[in-house]
């Protein structure tokens, strides 16, 4: 009988796996896609490493910019594995439109034309109309993959990441009807906290099986498939984001 392995090692076994292989080949009808997945996907896997480290060192509370990040990520990767191309084009078109801004507010008396070349410069793709760009705002893309629960953990981190009531109170207490002041955080954290191995397991997870979507042979779905098995026997974890905007496509 095979020994269980704790969620550290379920974590370092994510890790191992895009490392086992030694070059990423992408499947050419879904280039574009993989590519910008890719690097979602290292930036959730460097992400998660840090906010460990930090949780090690006692500075979870201050990762909170890095599990909204890790959330966004996550969730983002699993629609690029649904949405594609359209997800795409409407992930540089936003570029576009913010870098044009950028630009049109620093350079004053400068026409629309030369502004757009200019922007063509920063983002030189020709991009087609997208339906996908609302997927932009996290609370769409929780609500589109029935997630509640991680636009929930997302508002709280935000509201961490900023100077704001949230990040002021956790340096509060109250003992007996009497304020008390902390030099240290209050470390009670609730259900939805992205600070613990567990949740940082099952993003990784998320992230994994729909990236292993865009590559050639769709590597890693028989060691995915165990590993899910082990954190749902763990934390009941299982992978289950299903796409509501293909259900109400059937219904028409």
């Amino acid at each position: 009988m095979q020994n269980k392995r704790s969620l550290e090692e379920i974590i370092e076994s994510l890790y191992a796996l895009h490392e086992s292989i030694p070059k990423i080949q992408v499947d050419e009808s879904t280039r574009r896609t993989a590519i910008m997945a890719h690097g979602w996907y290292m930036s959730l896997i460097r992400t998660s490493k840090a906010v460990l480290a930090l949780d090690k060192l006692g500075f979870g509370h201050e990762a909170a910019p890095m599990r909204r990040s890790m959330l966004e990520h996550a969730l983002g990767i699993v629609w690029l594995s649904v949405a594609g191309e359209d997800a795409v084009n409407s992930i540089i078109k936003a570029y576009q439109d913010v870098t044009f801004k950028k630009i049109k507010e620093s350079i004053q008396g400068t026409s629309e034309t030369e502004l757009l070349q200019l922007v063509r410069e920063y983002v030189p793709f020709d991009v087609a109309p997208s339906s996908e760009g609302s997927y932009l705002h996290f609370k769409h893309l929780c609500e589109r993959f029935g997630v509640h629960r991680l636009y929930i953990a997302w508002l709280r981190n935000t509201s961490l990441s900023h100077a704001s009531f949230s990040s002021a109170v956790a340096y509060v207490d109250s003992v007996d009807g009497s304020l008390i002041l902390l030099r240290e955080p209050n470390l009670s954290e609730p259900p939805d906290s992205l600070s613990s191995s567990n949740e940082i397991a099952a993003l990784l997870l998320l992230a994994t099986n729909a990236f292993s979507d865009l590559l050639v042979n769709k590597p890693w779905k028989s060691q995915i498939t165990q590993i899910e098995q082990e954190l749902s026997n763990i934390v009941g974890f299982k992978l289950d984001t299903h796409d509501t905007t293909q259900s109400d496509d059937r219904k028409k």
